[in-house]
């Protein structure tokens, strides 16, 4: 029961917010054009499994470590 109950106020939440013009386009429905998104704490340090030689169909893997404020996704990964 908690859980409809958290389902509602989260549906009650989202229909109060007013969208100034909705336009359907192409079978996608698009809202008002923003400007630029903005990211917070999103980066963590920690590290992946990066191919590092490919022989005969068989990969050797090396840790690769990363960092920063939006890694890992900041860096090209393979």
């Amino acid at each position: 029961m908690k859980y409809s109950w958290s389902a509602g106020a989260l549906l009650a939440a989202a229909s109060s917010v007013a969208v100034q013009a909705i336009t359907f386009e192409a079978g996608n429905y698009y809202a008002d054009q923003v400007q630029a998104i903005a990211y917070s704490n999103f980066g963590t340090a920690g590290s992946y499994k990066k191919v590092t030689t490919m022989s005969n169909g068989v990969c050797n893997f090396g840790d690769q470590p990363y960092s920063g404020g939006l890694a890992p996704f900041d860096k090209e990964v393979s």
